[in-house]
């Protein structure tokens, strides 16, 4: 069985994803924040554990909310998973999709949209 992600490992992962997609370089954040290049390169490869305030500060200056670093996670939960369904909730179909969005790139994110459309009015004319 494979070894989950830690919750520091997958804020690591997502925070790559979105400077990436902005086009932004590790300098290029570092500029915007006031963390060190040197303290940004330990949290991406997440061999730094990230506080909530310097989590704040990414999301400021990536223009998301803090909440879109945690999107996808699921926290470890003892037992069954059946049980931790329970506990942590079921997500409907579409918060499924709008979390499976926010891993996309953007080109994906478009290619997605134009589907979208055409469902949408495929079945505006169904009606």
């Amino acid at each position: 069985m494979a070894r989950r992600q830690t919750i520091y490992e997958h804020v690591a992962q997502r925070l790559v994803r979105m400077r990436n997609d902005r086009g932004l370089t590790q300098e290029d954040l570092v500029g915007m924040t006031d963390i060190g290049e040197s303290q940004l390169s330990k949290i991406e490869s997440g061999a730094r554990k990230l506080t909530l305030q310097r989590l704040e500060e990414i999301a400021v200056a990536l223009g998301v909310p803090v909440s879109d670093f945690l999107v996808g996670y699921t926290p470890r939960a003892k037992g069954t998973a059946r049980e931790a369904a329970t506990v942590y909730g079921q997500a409907d179909e579409r918060t499924r999709l709008k979390e499976l969005v926010t891993t996309l790139s953007s080109h994906d994110v478009r290619a997605l949209l134009g589907v979208a459309e055409r469902l949408s009015a495929a079945g505006d004319r169904g009606k």
